[in-house]
């Protein structure tokens, strides 16, 4: 992994789905939508059904999610999911 990009691994209960070096990240919490790039402060929050959008070097890939926890700390995110 590069140390300007961040991790993101998407998990359900059977498997990892979703893996990859990320810029930014996009997502629905419960409290509304937020935004994480490098850097940000450790935080966990549940989340609302919706779209998970990650963007690397400038190009974007949507990921629906249902529901779940994302957990970013030390530039690792990780979203449990159904």
């Amino acid at each position: 992994m590069s140390d300007e990009k961040i991790k993101i691994r998407i998990i359900t209960h059977e498997k990892v789905v979703f893996e990859q070096d990320v810029d930014e990240i996009y997502s629905v919490g419960i409290d509304g939508s937020f935004g994480v790039l490098k850097g940000h402060i450790p935080f966990i929050t549940p989340l609302e059904i919706g779209v998970t959008k990650v963007v690397n070097d400038g190009i974007p890939e949507f990921i629906a999610t249902m529901g779940g926890v994302f957990q970013f700390s030390d530039n690792h995110a990780v979203i449990l999911t159904d």
